[in-house]
C-alpha cells in the first residue's frame, strides 16, 4: 500500500516537471503498473519555459476624449423613517455620537462613511451612512433627526434617493 501511494507521489511529482512531446519522442511515456501508459511526455527543464513569452509590444491606441459616467438614476424607498428620541447621546455604530443636529443614515450594509442623496419636495440633501439598521423589516434607510429636519420629512413615507454623491 505504502508503495503504490509512494509511486503514485512520484509519478504526480516528475508529471508536473513533465512537458508534452510530439514525434518519435512520444516512445517515451511513464507507465503506471495498474492503470498502464499515463500520457507521452519528455521530462526537460523547465527553466526555458519560466521566461516571459515574447510576444509583440501591445497596440497603443490614442485617448478617448474623456466622458462622464452616466449619473445613476434616482431610486424609492417607499418606506423611510426616521430615529433620534431616546437615542441621542448614545453612539451610532460608526462611532458618532447621536445628536438632534447630526445629519447622517441608517443603513444595513452600506460602509460608514458612504453619501447618499436625499431627495424630498425639491430639497436635496448629502448625508453619510453613521449607523445600522433599520430594524423594521422591509425598510432600506432610517434618517437622523437632523436629516429628517433638513429634508422636513419627519415621518414615515416614501423618499428618493441615490448612492454614492
Amino acid at each position: 500500500m505504502i508503495r503504490v501511494l509512494l509511486y503514485t507521489l512520484l509519478c504526480g511529482i516528475v508529471m508536473a516537471m513533465a512537458v508534452p512531446m510530439t514525434g518519435a519522442e512520444a516512445a517515451l511515456s511513464v507507465t503506471h503498473p495498474e492503470y498502464g501508459p499515463i500520457a507521452p511526455y519528455m521530462f526537460k527543464s523547465i527553466a526555458p519555459y519560466m521566461t516571459p513569452d515574447p510576444s509583440p509590444s501591445p497596440t497603443v491606441h490614442p485617448a478617448a476624449a474623456p466622458t462622464t459616467a452616466p449619473r445613476a438614476s434616482w431610486a424609492l424607498d417607499p418606506d423611510i423613517s426616521w430615529y433620534g428620541p431616546g437615542f441621542y447621546g448614545h453612539r451610532t455604530a460608526c462611532g458618532l455620537a447621536l445628536t438632534k443636529s447630526l445629519i447622517g443614515v441608517a443603513h444595513r450594509t452600506l460602509p460608514c462613511g458612504t453619501i447618499v442623496l436625499f431627495k424630498w419636495n425639491g430639497v436635496v440633501v448629502a448625508a453619510p451612512v453613521v449607523d445600522r439598521g433599520p430594524y423594521v423589516s422591509g425598510r432600506i434607510f432610517d434618517m437622523t433627526g437632523g436629516l429628517c429636519m433638513k429634508l422636513n420629512h419627519c415621518f414615515t413615507g416614501k423618499i428618493y434617493y441615490r448612492i454614492g454623491g
